[in-house]
């Protein structure tokens, strides 16, 4: 099964969802099965945080989080063992991180780097878009340290985030964190956990039900036919 992410790491409850996601996959019992593809958004000023949606949306009136961030924020993140802090400095700009990611993906260290990378932000306070912070980041995941070092000399999969970008506006979407499920069900901004649950097991149950799970078996009708005389049998199939 299939979860596509769009994210950024400059919105907080890009952060939140990540966590909330995560935390629904440690309870699903099919979680081998599952495949996270991470689709970056950078977002860039002027962008809105919505508290009502759980939400980052990239092209409303930019207010600063520093000074407006909603206590309700930070008490929903302590729930998930999250201390928000926030970088008080200029805009923090994510292409080299989403650059970062990519490389992982290669592999398999991506959620270990996005997790990183929120925790750097947030809750260490490191600007993300600093090259030693990033080189540290990857290395710390198991990344080479010469390929990243590389990675941050050139413009390597920067392609690959703007495609992303194009994706999800050719989609519709324009606010994040966006989760697809499947390519049949989806889920806007971070909402509670429970809430990822119920669509995970939602999207498995329609897999099962198009006989599409590994290891599952489908009964197939078949009719054979010898001279004048058909039977019709039952089989099962594996798929």
């Amino acid at each position: 099964m299939k979860v596509e992410i769009w994210y950024d790491f400059t919105c907080p409850y890009c952060y939140l969802a990540f966590e909330k996601l995560h935390n629904a996959l440690a309870r699903f019992p099919h979680r081998a099965n599952v495949d996270i593809v991470y689709r970056s958004f950078q977002l860039t000023k002027p962008f809105q945080m919505n508290i009502d949606e759980r939400n980052c949306n990239y092209n409303r009136p930019h207010f600063d989080p520093i000074e407006n961030m909603h206590q309700k924020l930070r008490e929903e993140a302590s729930h998930l063992g999250i201390s928000l802090k926030f970088l008080k400095t200029e805009w923090v700009d994510t292409l080299n991180a989403h650059r970062l990611v990519k490389l992982a993906n290669c592999y398999g260290k991506e959620t270990e780097v996005v997790r990183s990378l929120f925790e750097h932000l947030y809750e260490k306070e490191k600007r993300i878009d600093d090259c030693d912070t990033l080189l540290r980041i990857g290395v710390e995941a198991g990344l080479d340290e010469t390929e990243v070092d590389v990675l941050l000399c050139l413009n390597r999969y920067k392609k690959s985030v703007m495609t992303d970008k194009t994706i999800a506006k050719e989609m519709g979407i324009t606010s994040i964190p966006f989760f697809i499920f499947n390519d049949q069900f989806a889920i806007s901004g971070a909402k509670p956990v429970e809430l990822f649950e119920e669509v995970l097991v939602d999207a498995w149950t329609e897999l099962e039900r198009q006989g599409l799970v590994p290891g599952k078996k489908r009964t197939q009708t078949r009719t054979y036919c010898e001279g004048n005389e058909c039977k019709t049998i039952k089989e099962d199939k594996d798929y």
